[in-house]
Formats: structure tokens, C-alpha cells, sequence
């Protein structure tokens, strides 16, 4: 907890100064404790074939006493990922603007009340391209 004190002076033409009262305003500065972040795939127990539908799914959790407002979440779409059938990622948040950049979703103007819990769902396809395989690929 951060604390800050300030003092209000009484002068009157140039007496000696005496302290009128003392105020205190309390506030604390976000740390990640105060959010649980978690990020699934729908089916964590099966393999995915080339063409699948994967949906991943975030939850995020404020477990602090004060509001966590107006944050942005940015993740990344793994590079084996394509869009759906659309054309376009489906994105499903119950707050927040919606937007993309260099293959991240980008959800701005969060905000999560003490206790508060969202789901963020991202949906797309296993990608056909055995080129990408890499360490950094691989979907869990």
C-alpha cells in the first residue's frame, strides 16, 4: 500500500506557521499478482489435424481489491494458425475493441472489477504448411 501525506499550513501575515491538518490518500499500483492469466486450447487431450478448427481460450481473472481499469491484452496468433473459413480470425470478448497487429489480437479498453473473471475466445484453423515446423509452432 502506498501512502501520501499532506500538510496544510495556517499563516496570517507572517506569524508563525501551525499545521491545520493532516491528510492522508491511500492508492496502490498494479502488479500482475492482482490478474490470473490462462490460456487453453479446446481440446488440450487430442492431436490437430491440418484444417482443424482451434479455439483457443484465455481467462482472465482480477483477484485484487481494486479496480483494473482500461488495460490492453495483446496475443499472439501462432504463426501455424490460420484464419477461419471467413477469412478472418473469430474473436469472442465480452469487453473491450477488437483489432489486429503483426499476427497478434489486440483487445484494448479492458477494465475488471475486484473479483471480476472474462473469457476471450480466439478461433481459427491448423494451417497446411509442413514448411512451418519449428519449437516455436507447436500448439499446445
Amino acid at each position: 500500500m502506498d501512502l501520501t501525506k499532506s500538510f496544510t499550513y495556517l499563516n496570517k501575515q507572517n506569524d508563525k506557521s501551525m499545521i491545520l491538518k493532516e491528510v492522508k490518500a491511500e492508492f496502490k499500483v498494479f502488479q500482475s499478482k492482482y490478474l490470473v492469466l490462462t490460456k487453453e486450447v479446446d481440446r488440450p487431450d487430442d492431436f490437430y489435424y491440418i484444417d482443424d478448427d482451434i479455439t483457443f481460450i484465455i481467462k482472465l481473472k482480477n483477484i485484487g481489491d481494486k479496480n483494473i481499469c482500461d488495460f490492453t491484452l495483446k496475443d499472439d496468433i501462432p504463426t501455424l494458425i490460420n484464419p477461419t473459413d471467413s477469412g478472418f480470425y473469430e474473436v469472442i470478448t465480452p469487453i473491450g475493441d477488437i483489432s489486429f497487429d503483426d499476427n497478434c489480437v489486440v483487445i484494448e479498453h479492458i477494465n475488471l472489477s475486484p473479483g471480476a473473471e472474462i473469457e476471450i475466445i480466439i478461433s481459427g484453423k491448423v494451417k497446411d504448411d509442413n514448411n512451418l515446423c519449428s519449437d516455436e509452432d507447436i500448439i499446445f
